[in-house]
């Protein structure tokens, strides 16, 4: 999984489309705070990529970490063998389609692969213990940090392949059917009240949680020591959060031209 990973990929993902929008608890006044240090950090050491912190300004520090819904046996993450034998397919094509082409190629030439697999295991459990797990690890070495912690941020990536159904709510115990349908939404922390709570025992130590799902194109800012109104703001609504049957799909094209 990590392999495949490229937290600076991320990191301009998220630079890229920062706003108010993706703020969930977000006091206004620390808006341009947080918004100052996502454009300001650089990467800490390149050369070592297990140094903690990954990013670092005058300002504070961003760590990444990536999470998964998917299934963990003793071999690891099956999400991750499927994908490094889908990208190792397109290597092997490219290298065979290089392999295959004249020297002196006079005419355009297109190629293209396509790989697919069905993920399995996917669970709202798994993620549950994904999300911890990491989180434990890179707590731990915060603690042993000394460096600027004025602002601190976590940036967690994930593959999630979760959704969020909202189920309407009658006090009177009345049933209302298609009356009250509601549409299915994206997955976020904050329609997550576990992980809100888990998150919230480290509010003196993190000022902001950011999570993407570069897939998805989801972007969430949360300001950890906020929590309780998020969970106020939403009391009176209910979520069901839950995996969707998902295939992921690959494909490499390739146009080759005559060179004169």
């Amino acid at each position: 999984m990590s392999s495949l990973i490229n937290q600076d990929d991320i990191l301009q993902c998220l630079k890229g489309k920062f706003n108010y929008d993706y703020c969930h608890g977000v006091l206004e006044n620390d808006f341009d705070e947080i918004k100052e240090l996502i454009d300001s950090v650089e990467p800490n050491d390149t050369a070592n990529k297990t140094v903690f912190p990954d990013f670092i300004c005058d300002k504070g520090f961003i760590e990444h970490f990536h999470v998964t819904s998917g299934k963990l046996n003793r071999k690891g993450y099956n999400i991750t063998k499927e994908e490094s034998k889908m990208l190792q397919s397109h290597e092997n094509f490219k290298e065979k389609v290089i392999d295959s082409l004249p020297e002196q190629n006079q005419e355009i030439f297109l190629s293209q692969h396509h790989t697919s697999f069905w993920r399995h295991g996917d669970s709202l459990a798994n993620f549950h213990k994904s999300f911890e797990k990491a989180w434990e690890n890179h707590v731990e070495s915060l603690k042993a940090y000394d460096g600027k912690k004025h602002i601190s941020c976590f940036l967690i990536s994930s593959d999630d392949v979760i959704a969020v159904h909202e189920e309407p709510v009658d006090e009177h115990g009345v049933f209302y059917g298609e009356l009250l349908s509601t549409k299915k939404l994206s997955y976020c922390l904050a329609y997550d009240s576990d992980l809100l709570e888990h998150m919230y025992k480290y509010k003196d130590a993190i000022d902001f949680v950011i999570y993407i799902n570069p897939v998805k194109g989801n972007i969430e800012i949360i300001q950890l020591k906020n929590i309780p109104n998020i969970k106020q703001m939403l009391s009176k609504r209910k979520f069901v959060l839950y995996p969707l049957i998902t295939m992921e799909v690959s494909s490499t094209y390739g146009i080759h031209v005559p060179i004169n």
